[in-house]
């Protein structure tokens, strides 16, 4: 079970990877063009925080800092960690993405979303975890999956300019879930049948 959880975390993040290049690519072909297809655009933006919030609940448990530093901290300059003085970093991630990805009908959003995105892209593919995944921690990043969907994903915390909290908020249950499965055995029987009943009705509902 250990080695099946690292195959599909690394398979997330590849996708995550790969939606990633996609919205560059087309933005940067939009950059060309006298009038892009800003629904399209939207339509890749929308499908990358799928693939994130897939990656998210096991991520955040197990690196919380690099999500929190390069993937999808506040939009808010914060304090340089280890510096004696006042310095402060920029914000970059998915979160100042959403920002300029609500107006991409602007140039210059469209502009500052392709350099929001590349910086990420760079994190992305110079990250090299190197870390197990074992049935406790998915069962422990799963109890605060629910947590955060609960205290952040409903309410839209962290996309401040779609707010595409409901679609985002299923992607990542949908991801618990799907790992949860495999755990049944490991599960009080009444548990795991009060799981398989409750899960599925909260993604439909």
């Amino acid at each position: 079970k250990r080695v099946e959880f690292v195959r599909l975390w690394w398979g997330r993040l590849d996708s995550f990877r790969q939606r990633l290049d996609i919205l560059i690519s087309q933005l940067e072909t939009a950059g060309n063009k006298k009038k892009p297809d800003i629904v399209q655009l939207d339509r890749q933006y929308r499908a990358l925080r799928l693939a994130f919030k897939r990656w998210e609940y096991l991520a955040e448990y197990k690196d919380a800092q690099f999500v929190k530093d390069h993937v999808n901290g506040v939009p808010l300059p914060k304090p340089e960690r280890n510096s004696f003085g006042l310095n402060t970093v920029e914000p970059h991630g998915l979160q100042v993405m959403d920002e300029a990805a609500a107006e991409m009908i602007q140039p210059e959003q469209r502009l500052a979303l392709l350099e929001q995105a590349k910086i990420l892209q760079e994190k992305l593919n110079q990250y090299r975890p190197d870390f197990r995944i074992y049935p406790s921690d998915v069962f422990e990043a799963s109890r605060q999956a629910i947590l955060r969907a609960l205290s952040m994903g409903l309410s839209a915390f962290d996309v401040p300019g779609l707010g595409n909290s409901l679609p985002d908020t299923r992607e990542a249950l949908q991801a618990v879930w799907e790992d949860l499965q495999y755990l049944g055995t490991l599960a009080p029987h009444a548990v795991f049948l009060s799981m398989q009943q409750k899960f599925p009705l909260t993604l439909a509902y």
